[in-house]
């Protein structure tokens, strides 16, 4: 299973010093008129949301986890169903986690 940060979490990615704040997981995407897997979507941290603007991204971008977000028993189930779902449809990301 792969280590899956809550919403709430900030982290920072390689080759930027700019934080971000988690506020989705376990995404599909239409980019380019493909669908990509992205294991988060975040937002710029203190600014928050501007012009919808949204940052898609995968663990093995992520250089610093910051703070880890709130997690109870809603979470921990939320997580175990991504994780089945990336267990079926995209074996590869279970290969990947960051260094927390």
């Amino acid at each position: 299973m792969m280590t899956i940060l809550p919403l709430g979490s900030i982290v920072s990615l390689k080759g930027s010093a700019q934080l971000l704040m988690i506020l989705g997981r376990g995404l599909e995407i239409e980019l380019d008129g493909q669908i990509r897997y992205y294991e988060y979507a975040g937002t710029e941290y203190p600014r928050g949301m501007v012009n919808d603007q949204v940052i898609y991204f995968n663990s093995d971008e992520i250089s610093k986890v910051h703070y880890k977000g709130y997690s109870d028993a809603s979470d921990k189930l939320a997580m175990n169903k991504i994780n089945h779902y990336v267990q079926e449809k995209h074996p590869e990301l279970l290969k990947r986690d960051y260094e927390a």
